[in-house]
């Protein structure tokens, strides 16, 4: 049963489910059943308009019960659906009706979609400049605390409002901006356009002529007109809105306008004739050489210096949060792997690329137990990751569960009608495409598995593909509309497959991700009941991961997840339905706590109680920042402030030169994140109100999105670590430096050392496709290139010499399962390799004709390899959890392991009956036997006994930070020889050798 049918029985209630609203309809209070009776009948009415912007059947409803208790649901619906189609003055109207009627909610689930109402007018509002009723609104809102999405809503809209006090000129420059997006429309150079993006606008904006001037000054030939509402549209064109906002018009489409305007972020909007109609004031800039169209006048100077525009472009884009939101500290520590000392890899072959598995912040090769932390630095948001249950499948997509949460979503529902985890949470199985079934190419978004969402512009009809993904490379396909089925494409030659619809005949319609196949064509399924709520995983050898909804007041929220050998995680909620604890396999516990907007506030786990601190929803002060103080008392904090108290420049000496985009050393106040770790934080004087020196942080300097002057992207431009000169970055497809390009990956990072030289190392990618990087020079001008078959498949790998030479180092021909079945080396030796039907190695065969083969069974788990001389070399046998039970070696001695629900070894019993017994607890996993090591492995130093450092891998280039983050400095290290000295110091600089002897 979902949320919304709850308050409704019979018709109204199949009614209000067939509806698929934005937004379930909440009551607020009782209705009478004549109340009920009209709304049924205004809904029946609604499923059969003929004209999807028809809404007369619902404002009809409204006309004669203003005050219903369905009504502050009714007009937040309404709201969204003017938005989407371009009828800004009447959404404005409609979240103004909601927040009336509505603000005075005590349920819950009301009071949550009253807020999201209240978030969208604040934002709204903050998007025309429409200050003196955003105050006022925020006068109106009070003490009241917001949850939700609407959070980030009416954050964003306090934070324009404040900076519009200090530097209006920086924000109001929509007109200008429109210009631009009209010139490059026209095909002009994005330089010719730039000096728009430093236009200094009054506080009410721009006019008209002023945009006319500057349109002058780029030397763009145009024409201020008047339209009347009867007379064509001009195409391409900068419009006026009657709200007081300028946009551009950028094309025209199956009777729909193209829009672009950066106030909305990536968001674009195809409009229809009839909504310009009702939103353009009437006056446009055209391009000169437009047709002159009958009836079209010229608007005098008088006219267009009375036609204003503005609206702010700051912050950062919607959706932003989450996987694309770069993590301010590394992937964290996962703690001692005793099955390091483990079997060999059964499978031989290497994860495939885990499209399922755990997003961003987890190392796929970890089981990640227990909950941690991070700071994305783009949004300044606090995000919680748990991995409590799941597994890795011989063959497939990993069956992983990880549970995620990012305080600043804002791409969720208010009031959730399909399976979730409480208001900010999400789960890597959640993701979903949002379309318009009337015109599916347009307003494409896709909610990502972890947070946030990506909008997809680009679309060629032709293909069906959209642009290729900015920070993955992926490529979104509308394979049929009917069925209705996307496919995203992965750069490893993976797919997932977007086909379980909601159902919606109108938008918002959400495809939610059906099935996730590998390279190699195996597939996990994704199952779901009549309700959208997700039942179950099927992985690629057939077995089930199950997901349960007990709580019978709360029906979509998942209360556990069960893999397919009979392990649970349980998820708890309180009295509010917030996620409250999550209980892994092995029964750690991490569990939460809320302030009044619902916002986490603080993390217990065995390891103690870690709180958050942070800038509350609607805080009129600056800066945005996240303070976090762990169990032991050490605190780190990130601030996004600007204009921050810091050079607007560097010194000219230390900006790099020879990079393809010249550095932008100006504006260095702005778009910056501040992170002091827990040492920078005590040595720059940090308090938890603030007081930190800038100068000892960590400076992420952002850069702007494309094409918009003034939002900050999730782009890093620069980066500055203390006491250090800066490092600046280029990337693909990049007009000037300031500038996100197509590619958040650097193509160019450089900079200047001690002696005054630059340093500077090049990428090259294949932007036709998936971003594959398909050259390295490194700063000593050493050139390796990368070729590849069908955009996917690395084909070859060579060398430049310092005598332009080029050098083949590998060559590759690959199955159609992108698997490779032949790999000649430097030398010319080509090695060959054959697989099964499921893509794993079924025999290799060296240049001298030796050939090893394995074997598998049923389920996949490698049984046996066989040698060259037709011996077996080794053998494994599995336990009920599909682990490595036995391995046995060439010469029959045959190793046991035992292990805990977590999938950690706790036994290895050795062929002379002796054993090492692993044992864990908070920091460190204990071991009664230092000596024994298999052979053939990486020789690997275990300490214990109190020391922070839990595992040192003898391995150049590897070092490991310990579970509480203290960094371990490793002084000079070898290749793992026995008899070869491995020195490291701890974070407390205490120095202790190892000797492997």
């Amino acid at each position: 049963m979902q949320v919304d049918a709850e308050q409704a029985t019979g018709g109204l209630a199949e009614a209000i489910r067939a509806a698929h609203f934005s937004e379930p309809l909440i009551k607020t209070g009782p209705t009478s059943a004549a109340e009920d009776d009209a709304l049924l009948r205004a809904l029946e009415g609604h499923a059969r308009r003929a004209d999807h912007e028809d809404t007369s059947q619902l404002t009809g409803f409204l006309s004669r019960y203003p005050h219903s208790a369905w009504a502050p649901a009714l007009w937040t619906n309404l709201g969204l659906t003017y938005r989407h189609q371009g009828y800004f003055s009447r959404a404005l109207d409609a979240w103004k009706n909601a927040w009336r009627e509505g603000k005075d909610a005590t349920d819950p689930l009301a009071k949550a979609l009253v807020d999201r109402a209240v978030g969208e007018l604040a934002r709204l509002y903050a998007s025309f400049g429409r200050n003196v009723e955003l105050a006022a609104l925020f006068d109106e809102i009070g003490e009241r605390p917001i949850t939700g999405s609407a959070t980030e809503a009416v954050q964003s809209a306090r934070e324009e409002l404040v900076l519009s006090e200090k530097d209006p000129g920086h924000l109001f420059i929509c007109g200008p901006l429109a210009l631009q997006s009209l010139m490059i429309a026209e095909g002009g150079k994005p330089e010719q356009a730039s000096f728009l993006q430093w236009y200094r606008a009054g506080r009410n904006g721009t006019s008209l002529d002023e945009v006319g001037q500057l349109a002058d000054k780029a030397k763009f030939a145009h024409r201020l007109v008047y339209r009347d509402a009867s007379q064509p549209v001009p195409v391409p064109a900068i419009v006026h809105w009657k709200a007081g906002h300028f946009a551009a018009i950028v094309g025209e489409a199956d009777g729909r306008f193209h829009i672009h305007d950066p106030v909305f972020g990536h968001q674009d909007f195809w409009v229809s004739r009839a909504a310009l109609d009702a939103e353009a004031s009437g006056y446009f800039l055209t391009p000169a050489r437009t047709t002159a169209i009958a009836g079209w006048r010229e608007a005098s100077a008088v006219e267009a210096a009375n036609v204003r525009g503005k609206g702010p472009t700051t912050g950062t884009p919607p959706g932003t949060t989450g996987p694309q939101d770069p993590n301010a500290n590394p992937a964290p520590p996962h703690g001692p792997r005793p099955d390091d000392n483990g079997p060999p890899p059964p499978d031989g072959n290497g994860p495939p690329q885990e499209a399922g598995g755990p997003p961003q912040g987890c190392n796929p090769s970890c089981s990640c137990p227990m909950c941690f932390y991070n700071i994305g630095e783009a949004t300044v948001s606090l995000n919680l990751s748990d991995t409590p249950v799941g597994y890795k499948p011989p063959i497939g997509p990993s069956a992983k569960v990880q549970i995620v949460y990012n305080q600043r979503e804002d791409s969720q529902p208010a009031v959730f009608n399909f399976f979730n985890l409480s208001p900010k949470w999400t789960l890597n199985w959640l993701s979903y495409v949002t379309d318009d079934p009337a015109h599916p190419s347009a307003s494409v978004s896709r909610y990502i598995a972890g947070g946030g969402a990506y909008f997809y512009n680009g679309y060629q009809s032709r293909t069906g593909q959209f642009a290729a993904q900015t920070n993955d490379g992926s490529i979104l396909v509308l394979a049929s509309q009917s069925p209705i089925t996307y496919r995203r494409q992965l750069s490893d030659g993976g797919v997932e497959i977007y086909a379980q619809s909601n159902g919606s005949t109108s938008y918002p319609r959400n495809v939610f991700l059906s099935q996730i196949i590998d390279p190699q064509g195996n597939a996990l399924t994704l199952n779901y009941d009549n309700q959208q709520r997700l039942v179950s995983l099927t992985d690629a050898v057939g077995r089930q991961t199950t997901f349960s909804y007990e709580l019978a007041s709360r029906p979509l929220l998942i209360t556990k997840i069960t893999d397919p050998f009979g392990r649970s995680a349980a998820l708890a909620y309180d009295s509010s339905f917030r996620l409250r604890s999550i209980t892994d396999v092995i029964g750690i516990t991490s569990s939460f706590t809320y302030d009044a907007n619902s916002l986490v506030n603080s993390l217990t786990t065995p390891y103690g109680t870690t709180t958050f601190a942070y800038t509350a929803p609607g805080t009129s002060a600056p800066p945005r920042f996240l303070q976090v103080t762990d169990p032991l008392g050490n605190s780190e904090r990130e601030e996004w402030l600007e204009p921050a108290p810091i050079p607007d420049s560097d010194p000219a000496a230390t900006v790099p030169v020879g990079m393809p985009i010249a550095p932008k050393n100006q504006y260095l106040t702005y778009r910056n994140s501040f992170h002091w770790d827990r040492s920078a934080y005590v040595a720059a004087g940090c308090t938890p109100t603030g007081g930190c020196d800038y100068t000892k942080a960590r400076v992420t300097h952002f850069a702007h999105v494309a094409g918009n002057a003034n939002q900050k992207s999730n782009v890093v431009e620069s980066i500055k670590y203390a006491l250090e000169n800066r490092i600046w970055f280029n990337y693909p497809g990049q007009t000037e430096a300031i500038f996100s390009g197509n590619y958040v990956k650097p193509s160019v990072t450089a900079r200047v050392l001690d002696d005054g030289t630059t340093q500077l190392s090049s990428v090259s990618y294949d932007t036709s496709g998936y971003f594959k990087t398909t050259q390295i020079t490194d700063p000593l001008g050493r050139t390796t290139s990368f070729a590849y078959s069908n955009q996917i498949d690395l084909a070859a790998i060579s060398q430049t010499t310092a005598y332009g030479v080029q050098h083949t180092l590998a060559q590759f021909t690959y199955n159609t399962k992108h698997r490779p079945i032949y790999f000649t080396d430097a030398a010319g030796q080509t090695t060959r390799l054959t697989y099964n039907s499921t893509g794993q190695v079924a025999s290799v065969t060296s240049p001298l004709g030796q050939t090893t083969s394995y074997q598998y069974n049923a389920a996949g788990d490698l049984t046996t390899i066989v040698n060259a001389n037709n011996a077996t070399a080794a053998s494994f046998t599995y336990d009920a959890y599909d682990r490595v039970r036995t391995y046995t070696d060439s010469e029959g001695w045959t190793v046991i392991y035992d292990y805990d629900a977590a999938d950690r070894i706790t036994k290895i019993t050795f062929p002379d009956g002796t054993s090492r017994i692993y044992t864990y607890d908070r920091l460190v996993v204990h071991h009664s036997d230092f000596d024994v090591l298999i052979p053939s492995h990486p020789r690997i130093g275990n300490f214990s006994g109190g020391k922070r450092i839990s595992m040192l891998r003898a391995t150049p280039g590897w070092r490991r930070m310990n579970p509480l983050r203290s960094r371990v400095r490793i002084i000079w290290w070898t290749d793992g020889g026995l008899t070869r000295k491995c020195r490291w110091m701890s974070a407390s600089a205490g120095g202790c050798p190892n000797m492997y002897e």
